[in-house]
């Protein structure tokens, strides 16, 4: 699950919330992208984070970023959620909704 909520004063928090089947060797986001709406309507990349996202040797993960954006300013981020385990591993795109901040 991937989720952005206003938190005010133009500050958004974007969380994921990732319950695997079985102890994965590595899950959580990879990348996450912040997209923001320019003055054209359309939306453009201002930040990504990578690193320090995922956790190891577990069935769950959960991680949260706060950005700081502009008040009145539409936001929405990709995240590029990952597991690994003995088997192999896969990359999930995941966006979330498109929240004002």
């Amino acid at each position: 699950d991937t989720c952005a909520t206003p938190l005010g004063n133009g500050t958004v928090a974007f969380e994921f919330d990732i319950n695997a089947t079985h102890t994965m060797q590595k899950l959580g986001a990879e990348t996450i992208y912040i997209w923001e709406e320019q003055s054209n309507g359309n939306f453009e990349v201002v930040k990504t984070y990578s690193g320090g996202m995922l956790s190891t040797n577990t069935a769950a993960a959960y991680g949260r970023i706060d950005y700081r954006g502009t008040s009145g300013t539409d936001y929405y981020a990709t995240m590029v959620l990952y597991a690994k385990d003995s088997n192999g591993s896969e990359k999930l795109y995941s966006d979330t909704y498109v929240v004002t901040a």
